[in-house]
Parts: C-alpha cells; sequence; structure tokens
C-alpha cells in the first residue's frame, strides 16, 4: 500500500478549450476535504487507465484533444463503495461546477458544493439563480454530459481509526456552446413558469398582495429573467 495524504477536493472550474496561454486561477489545487484524521491508503495498482494521475486532473486545458470552443470541468468523485458509485459521484460534483459556471453568466458567484446564499424556497437573487440552474442542469444535463477522459483509483479509507475499501473516480467533462445555450433557454422557461404563477398568486389575494418571502423571490425571478433575456454567446466566454 502506498499512503497517500487524504484525498483531495481542487477548486477547479472552467477552462476554455482552446491554446495555451498562462496558468488559469482555478487550475491550481486547494485541499480541503477531508478533515485531518482521515487518510486515504491508495493501492497503486488499481490505478486506471493511467499509471499516473494525468495532466488534465490539474490543469484541463492541458487535455490533449480538446476541442475549441468548449469549456472543461474535472469531477471529483466522494470516496464510494463501488467503481459506480465513485464515477456518479464525480460527475454529480462536474455538474456542480457546471451550475456555478452558469450561475457566474448572471452575476452570481456560488460556492463548488452548489449551496445556495439564503433561503432558495424565497431568498435572494443568488439563492433563487442557484436552485433555478440546479434544476435545469440536473434535469437537462445529466444524460447528456460528455465524459471525455476518466481516471479511476482505489484503495483503503481510514476515518476514526475504522478502515473501509473505496473507489475514487476523476471525470473530464466538456461543455459546449449548445449545451449552455439549452441550459439558459430551459432555465429561462423555468423562471417565466415561476413568475407567471406567483402574479397569478398575488392578483387572487384579496390585499393583491404577495406574503414577504413571495415577494422576494419574485423580484429575484424578475431580475433573472431579465439577465437570461439578454443572455448572449459571449457572457458564457466560449
Amino acid at each position: 500500500m502506498h499512503r497517500l495524504l487524504p484525498v483531495f477536493v481542487l477548486v477547479l472550474a472552467a477552462c476554455v478549450g482552446c491554446g495555451g496561454g498562462p496558468e488559469h486561477p482555478f487550475d491550481r489545487a486547494a485541499p480541503v476535504f477531508p478533515l485531518p484524521e482521515n487518510t486515504f491508503e491508495e493501492d497503486v495498482s488499481a490505478r486506471k487507465p493511467y499509471a499516473e494521475p494525468p495532466a488534465w486532473l490539474y490543469k484541463p486545458q492541458s487535455y490533449p484533444d480538446r476541442k475549441p470552443g468548449c469549456v472543461y470541468f474535472v469531477g471529483y468523485g466522494l470516496p464510494m463503495a463501488s467503481l459506480q458509485e465513485a464515477r456518479d459521484s464525480a460527475l454529480e460534483d462536474a455538474q456542480r461546477q457546471i451550475v456555478r459556471y452558469m450561475s457566474t453568466s448572471v452575476d452570481v458567484s456560488t460556492e463548488r458544493v452548489g449551496a445556495a446564499v439564503g433561503d432558495t424556497r424565497g431568498g435572494g437573487y443568488e439563492a433563487v439563480t442557484d436552485h433555478i440552474f440546479s434544476t435545469t442542469v440536473a434535469r437537462d444535463t445529466v444524460d447528456r454530459l460528455y465524459a471525455r477522459d476518466q481516471y479511476y483509483t482505489a484503495g483503503t479509507l481510514v476515518q476514526n481509526i475504522v478502515k473501509r475499501p473505496v473507489h475514487i473516480a476523476y471525470v473530464l467533462v466538456e461543455f459546449g456552446p449548445h449545451q449552455a445555450e439549452d441550459v439558459a433557454v430551459q432555465a429561462n422557461s423555468e423562471v417565466k413558469s415561476e413568475i407567471k404563477e406567483l402574479e397569478q398568486q398575488k392578483e387572487a389575494s384579496p390585499s393583491k398582495q404577495l406574503d414577504e418571502r413571495d415577494a422576494v423571490r419574485l423580484d429575484s425571478l424578475q431580475r433573472l429573467e431579465k439577465k437570461l433575456d439578454n443572455l448572449s454567446a459571449d457572457d458564457f466566454k466560449f
């Protein structure tokens, strides 16, 4: 067994899929997980299909077969009991990064984990936007994410003296302008539908007023609608 530091969750974001250029700020590793008491004893013989971690694991733009005009994300899966579960976890992580990436196009900054700030049922602009994109991305991209490459390993995770065998997956996902456009269109449709419902609710109320939470949500949705109505390919920086 080869003892390594705990599994790293790297803060990796989109890198434009063309040419070289200076190092992207999100290419740099920032270990934030797991807690110090956890260690991962890797079985290097379980590595596949590469004997060593591939370069794209740390710099997605270094992928040799990258497609011009596309954006790349590296999904880092949590340690799981099976390889399939590990891969699914990695794809879910890539989805969260896509949500964050799409949210930046409408002036929202969210965490890698996809957690919105505030109450997503009412909430402010950031919470509403994160909720809308999370729903849309999960519904419309989960079956269409293009995994260009993957890297797997396995070993033993030690947590509080308890050892358990685990698999870990890393998936390189390609996200293109057509996918971004589909997500934006579906998000816009979702926003307009919710605005219509809230406006009907407001009209049907005796006071012609929404409660505070719904009023905040309506305002946030209307703000997001204006942003989505005016999006272009330039906003996605493809």
